[in-house]
């Protein structure tokens, strides 16, 4: 009697098991998940700064319903780069994006799109080139692939030598509940760039960058996506944190859009902040500026004909910490981090 029934309990938790591990089958990337010029990540903030990405594995559950999606928004903007200016410096890129981090990154991405690649970034305060190859994702990609690329070489800022290493891993999969939704199917990577920047004698600046990545199968996007950045050195120390979600993916934008282009410096910033923006036709043009809440502390429209404009206001009143600035014609919106310090 008690081997009949210690096979039937035996025989019952298999058969409910499978179905539990039928709903975490994990997804695998594919050249629709990543990145094109042209193409808009409409993606809303959780501001709770202590969120944390979890831990990997399989048949992992995700759930961040715990933590406010705001309406402040943060966007990704895949841009082809200009034949002039800093856009030149990086010859090989083929798409650019304005980081979460405050300045501009540089991607190349083949022609089959099946490979993309990290070309490094620049802004005001700091910049890194890579001359060799460093791969960021080779699709199709699923849990358990990674990549593993050479050392760094190149320059960062001021010529400085440039070492360190960027790797890649899909490091688990299961179901991602935020924001009220739930999705399945889901696959985390983990991207983590250890850059530093050599400038000889015992000087360096270290930048570190993490992102948790959560795709699922039909959406040109992460669905979520947790971000970190450490700097530390001769440039001084920093730490930003962002979690988004994304809630739209859109095209390249309407002929009959204005064009624009913007940014803003110095940044972090202390007292003034310089706005320079190019228009390719007679505009309105609202500046607007966000804490990290969503609660407006500054914003004004003036009228601006095509061509480039230098826009200053100032922020030496408002509280030390990091802000949204948001530069507004039309339909078209153009955001960027600042950080007000000390």
């Amino acid at each position: 009697m008690i081997k009949t029934l210690t096979k039937k309990i035996i025989a019952l938790t298999f058969i409910a098991a499978l179905p539990f591990s039928h709903a975490f089958s994990q997804y695998t990337l594919q050249s629709s998940n990543l990145p094109g010029a042209g193409v808009t990540w409409g993606n809303q903030l959780i501001a709770d700064p202590n969120i944390q990405p979890g831990t990997g594995g399989s048949g992992v559950i995700w759930d961040f319903n715990i933590y406010n999606v705001t309406v402040n928004t943060l966007n990704d903007e895949y841009r082809a780069p200009l034949t002039s200016g800093v856009d030149a410096t990086f010859p090989t890129a083929n798409i650019k994006a304005a980081s979460y981090f405050g300045w501009t990154d540089y991607y190349y991405i083949n022609a089959a799109k099946t490979e993309l690649q990290y070309l490094g970034f620049q802004n005001s305060s700091d910049e890194v080139r890579i001359s060799n190859t460093q791969k960021l994702m080779t699709v199709p990609f699923t849990y358990g692939n990674s990549i593993t690329n050479v050392t760094l070489s190149g320059t960062g800022y001021l010529g400085s030598n440039l070492t360190g290493t960027i790797s890649i891993v899909a490091d688990g999969y299961g179901t991602l509940k935020v924001g009220g939704s739930t999705y399945n199917n889901v696959t985390r990577v983990k991207y983590d760039y250890d850059m530093v920047e050599d400038y000889g004698g015992g000087s360096t600046n270290n930048v570190h960058v993490v992102k948790y990545a959560w795709y699922r199968s039909g959406k040109n996007a992460p669905q979520m996506q947790i971000s970190t950045l450490e700097v530390s050195g001769i440039n001084g120390s920093s730490s930003q944190k962002y979690a988004t979600v994304n809630y739209l993916v859109t095209g390249v934008d309407d002929i009959n859009k204005p064009s624009l282009n913007f940014s803003a410096y110095p940044n972090p910033v202390k007292d003034q902040v310089s706005v320079m923006i190019n228009l390719d036709r007679t505009s309105d043009i609202t500046l607007k500026l966000m804490d990290i809440t969503g609660k407006i502390r500054f914003s004004e429209t003036t009228k601006q004909n095509a061509g480039d404009h230098l826009l200053k206001f100032d922020v030496s009143d408002l509280p030390k910490g990091i802000y949204v600035l948001s530069a507004i014609a039309g339909t078209i919106n153009r955001q960027q981090r600042i950080i007000i310090a000390e």
